[in-house]
């Protein structure tokens, strides 16, 4: 099956908005109104770079996510699509 063939099958919404992990992370952080700065400080990650990475101009590396993670007292799966 083709690229092209898939596409005619599953319908194309253009109003679904993919999340990537930064957006998921930076929306749980406002939703639990949680200061992003001590999420940054309790990760280890300068304040300053941590903003990058929630607007997604810095990636996040696996050991930053754990960190992130671990700061938030959430599971490693949270923020993925994906079960573990």
């Amino acid at each position: 099956m083709t690229i092209k063939n898939i596409c005619d099958i599953i319908p194309f919404n253009k109003e679904i908005k993919i999340l990537r992990v930064y957006d998921k992370i930076r929306i749980y952080i406002a939703e639990q109104n949680i200061d992003e700065n001590a999420v940054a400080l309790q990760a280890g990650i300068p304040p300053a770079v941590f903003k990058k990475m929630l607007n997604g101009q810095r990636k996040i590396y696996s050991d930053d996510y754990k960190a992130i993670c671990e700061a938030l007292d959430v599971g490693a799966e949270t923020f993925l699509d994906i079960k573990l």
